[in-house]
């Protein structure tokens, strides 16, 4: 299997839409997927909206000390001009 570069991950990673407060299902399912496959443990938990998803994942030991990343997926204004159609990343 070949494995995606870092910025062909990134590409798929802002594709997916993330507008504020819509259902996030499909990017979280996406990274745990991801996980999964490089054997990453995770928790993909249902937040209280029902439609969307928190997910915690830990690399390497549990036990030690480490850092803590914390990541927003929904980022997008909703209604906002100029923020719908496609990803804001997206080449022209």
């Amino acid at each position: 299997m070949m494995q995606a570069s870092g910025a062909a991950l990134l590409e798929q990673l802002v594709g997916f839409p993330s507008v504020v407060g819509t259902p996030n299902d499909g990017l979280m399912q996406f990274v745990a997927d991801y996980l999964r496959k490089h054997g990453v443990p995770f928790h993909l938990l249902k937040g209280p909206e029902g439609d969307r998803y928190n997910l915690f994942a830990t690399i390497g030991d549990a036990s030690r000390p480490g850092y803590l990343l914390s990541g927003h997926v929904d980022v997008v204004l909703s209604g906002r001009a100029g923020m719908a159609g496609r990803s804001l990343c997206a080449a022209p």
